[in-house]
């Protein structure tokens, strides 16, 4: 399975995160969390997991999205 992640800026430093998989809505959830946000982003443009900041690899950082559904 496909694991999709998109990110969307709400608000200042407010963001809302929706999980796919196999382009399948999972859910969605809001943080402030920096530190994902800028894990989503490696995720999604660079693929460099020696890059990640709160997660050690791509897949502890998917695991983390999709415990936070609502």
């Amino acid at each position: 399975m496909k694991t999709t992640i998109i990110t969307k800026k709400t608000g200042a430093g407010h963001f809302e995160v929706t999980v796919l998989q196999d382009h399948q809505e999972l859910g969605t959830f809001e943080t402030n969390n920096i530190g994902l946000i800028d894990d989503i982003y490696e995720l999604n443009h660079h693929g460099k997991e020696s890059d990640l900041m709160d997660h050690e690899t791509f897949e502890e950082l998917v695991e983390t999205c999709l415990n936070k559904l609502k």
